[in-house]
């Protein structure tokens, strides 16, 4: 009830840094394809819009931008995924680019009830196959109650930040991050071996990428208008029909009118 009093821009503002579809389990496929899809440009969009004053100022993004629904696949846009709970990226061949940070994934199993609910990830550099446990950085998101598998994906700021540091000190060719999910439940940081992450993955954003990914928005957006001015049309087309009579079908679950909506709330 709380959300329908903010105003309108504070609305939209919270649902860009935060889309959480927890134990919503009767969303369609549709519908977990598009909040997939639309984590990948609302994330990358707002690291981007950070990138001028990273590390130069203290505006921060008031803690990880995340996106948490029902499933149990990593979107495939995670190019570095594996079937484990941990991974490593060789940073030896990567582009010469300055570095952004990392996006997140972790497919979580069936979570048990607590107040203290984490899910998270150690960082950690590796130069010349030696585990530097002083440019070492961490991050996790808190969560509710999984009723069953979840896929969580996130962004965070400071912890990208620490990373960033740690490869710019370090000159080697041969380096590597080593990056360790873990579920925690409770108020110890114990790693739960209980609670299965069965996948991870990261994917990199590099400054380069930056005009060409703006320029994909645009283009997606006027796409998005020309299709809604068609649709316009032909509805306009259609009201204009004498005698025309335009039934329309009701879904035939009840939980389906819940999710109609969604495609244009995570479009926001």
């Amino acid at each position: 009830m709380m959300i329908f009093s903010m105003a309108s821009d504070e609305l939209r503002e919270q649902i860009r840094i935060r889309s959480r579809f927890q134990n919503c389990v009767n969303l369609d496929e549709h519908s977990l394809r598009d909040i997939a899809m639309h984590s990948h440009v609302n994330i990358k969009r707002m690291a981007y819009e950070h990138l001028s004053i990273l590390g130069k100022s203290n505006i921060f993004l008031g803690g990880p931008i995340d996106v948490i629904y029902p499933g149990s696949n990593g979107p495939d846009w995670f190019m570095n995924r594996t079937r484990q709970s941990s991974i490593t990226m060789d940073l030896s061949s990567s582009q010469p680019s300055v570095f952004v940070g990392f996006i997140f994934c972790a497919v979580v199993a069936r979570f048990p009830s607590n107040d203290k609910n984490f899910v998270g990830c150690d960082c950690y550099l590796e130069i010349n196959g030696v585990r530097d446990m002083n440019m070492g950085a961490w991050t996790s998101i808190n969560t509710c109650e999984f009723m069953c598998d979840h896929v969580c994906i996130w962004y965070d700021e400071r912890c990208c930040m620490k990373t960033s540091e740690g490869m710019e000190a370090d000159e080697s060719n041969d380096m590597k991050i080593l990056f360790e999910f873990f579920a925690q439940t409770g108020n110890t940081w114990e790693k739960k071996r209980d609670i299965g992450i069965k996948e991870c993955g990261v994917y990199p954003i590099y400054d380069s990428e930056y005009h060409t990914f703006i320029e994909e928005l645009k283009l997606n957006s006027q796409l998005r208008a020309i299709e809604e001015e068609k649709d316009d049309g032909e509805a306009i087309h259609l009201a204009q029909k004498p005698n025309q009579h335009i039934i329309t079908p009701q879904p035939s679950k009840t939980w389906e009118k819940a999710t109609q909506g969604l495609k244009d709330l995570i479009n926001l």
